[in-house]
């Protein structure tokens, strides 16, 4: 008789246990919004940069006597992005990104049997995009998320090559826009009811065109702060 009228209190008890886990699931549902900073990895193949390179003074008729070359991989990397959690497993989010610029240099002597000249060439890779992605999402606490997060970047790569000697100056660009996979880890903390900060990774597979602008892959990190329309 004693369990039978502790039976009424264990399901009140039950049933408000529940729906505080409900309504703690839904508080994490809706719109966000947010901003980042990071920094950004571009993988640029400076062999193949020093390939073309003696290809093109080949073809020209010259001869390399001496030089050297460089390349600066990393940068800066600026977003905004916009989600929706759909569930509290699931989102999607748009996001607007810079990815930094990847830089080569060269400098050498060449001669064409009879005339000695110094050259320079630089090449710089800029990328830059709109992204769409699914997150999925482990709930670890109240305060704490995991996720691991799939997509398509539809990224603008430009290539800009200036190449002088002691008397010649020449400039060109090409851009290509593509559509790439990217794919990536993160983790998110929420300090208030609104507001919460995340660190990402992401990974940016192919950017570019291998015919005109060359391919890169990029690699990225960013702290971000986010605001939850609650």
């Amino acid at each position: 008789e004693l369990a039978m009228n502790r039976m009424p209190g264990l399901a009140v008890a039950t049933i408000l246990a529940l729906g505080g886990a409900v309504a703690q699931a839904d508080d994490t549902r809706g719109f966000y919004v947010g901003v980042n900073v990071g920094a950004s990895k571009l993988d640029i193949d400076k062999n193949a940069y020093d390939a073309a390179l003696s290809d093109a003074l080949t073809q020209g008729g010259l001869t390399a006597l001496s030089a050297t070359s460089s390349s600066s991989e990393n940068d800066a990397s600026l977003g905004a992005f916009a989600g929706y959690r759909i569930l509290p497993y699931l989102a999607v989010e748009a996001e607007w990104l810079t990815l930094g610029t990847g830089k080569y240099e060269a400098r050498g002597d060449v001669t064409d049997g009879t005339i000695t000249d110094t050259i320079a060439f630089d090449a710089e890779t800029d990328s830059k995009g709109v992204s769409a992605s699914a997150l999925g999402i482990w709930p670890i606490n109240r305060t704490w998320d995991v996720y691991a997060r799939l997509g398509v970047i539809f990224a603008t790569t430009t290539l800009t090559a200036h190449a002088r000697n002691s008397s010649l100056s020449v400039r060109d660009n090409v851009s290509e826009d593509t559509q790439d996979m990217l794919y990536g880890i993160g983790a998110s903390y929420r300090y208030s009811g609104t507001w919460s900060v995340r660190l990402d990774y992401q990974h940016f597979d192919g950017l570019g065109d291998s015919n005109t602008t060359g391919e890169t892959n990029v690699d990225r990190i960013a702290a971000s702060w986010v605001y939850a329309f609650r």
